[in-house]
């Protein structure tokens, strides 16, 4: 049985399966993270797929994304800090 979890409509995030990772505004770079949990039926046992996409952002758009895909130990941890800075 497969849980289908629905996007929030005002920013097509998946929550609880997304996170957003790092921006830069002055850079027009922001950086997701998606866990899709225990994906063992499809990648073997103990295992879960993990996506990072990074999206080039400017004049309002996207100009590029590139996605790295990997096949991890489930609930292994993303390498990113969970504490989250504010600017100045």
């Amino acid at each position: 049985m497969h849980s289908i979890v629905e996007p929030d409509a005002n920013t097509a995030l998946v929550y609880d399966l997304t996170t957003v990772e790092a921006v830069n505004e002055e850079l027009g770079i922001t950086v997701l993270h998606m866990d899709f949990g225990n994906t063992s039926d499809r990648y073997g046992p103990g295992t879960a797929l993990n996506v990072s996409e990074a999206f080039k952002i400017y004049g309002g758009q996207i100009h590029g994304v590139e996605a790295f895909m990997r096949v991890l130990k489930a609930g292994a941890p993303t390498g990113w800090p969970y504490e989250m800075k504010q600017p100045k």
